[in-house]
């Protein structure tokens, strides 16, 4: 008689190990699909910081290709100026033409200021697409 409490316990205990073992592979399942979420997640981070880093690179390299452009007509126009100002005094050019001038050098520096501006912040967003943390 003492075989029937005994297979009974056996029973119980291979029931007992039959669940934890599910649980196990369950557990092992859910740690797995996390996992493969938490990379795809990682995957999805990275694809948009290196967006990012392209998007600011490209926007800082044609802003710099602007700048030398304002640079180079903001030295035009300075010569101009000089020139319409000698004109002016020797009496060739009259005031009007003297005061298009300056107004046209002081475009030409504003555009050119603004554009340093423009480079300055794109070199900000290039050192927060590299993750500097601003």
């Amino acid at each position: 008689m003492k075989r029937a409490p005994f297979a009974q316990r056996a029973q119980r205990i291979a029931e007992g190990m039959a669940e934890f073992s599910q649980r196990v592979i369950d557990a092992r399942r859910h740690f797995l699909a996390r996992q493969t979420q938490a990379f795809a997640i990682y995957q999805q981070t990275v694809i948009e910081a290196l967006a990012d880093m392209e998007t600011a690179l490209a926007l800082y390299l044609r802003e710099t290709d602007r700048q030398q452009a304002l640079a180079e007509a903001a030295a035009q126009n300075r010569k101009s100026v000089d020139l319409a100002v000698q004109q002016f005094k020797s009496g060739y050019a009259g005031l009007l033409d003297l005061l298009v001038a300056q107004r046209d050098e002081l475009e030409a520096d504003a555009s050119l200021a603004t554009s340093e501006t423009l480079l300055r912040k794109n070199l900000v967003h290039i050192y927060a697409a590299a993750g500097g943390g601003w």
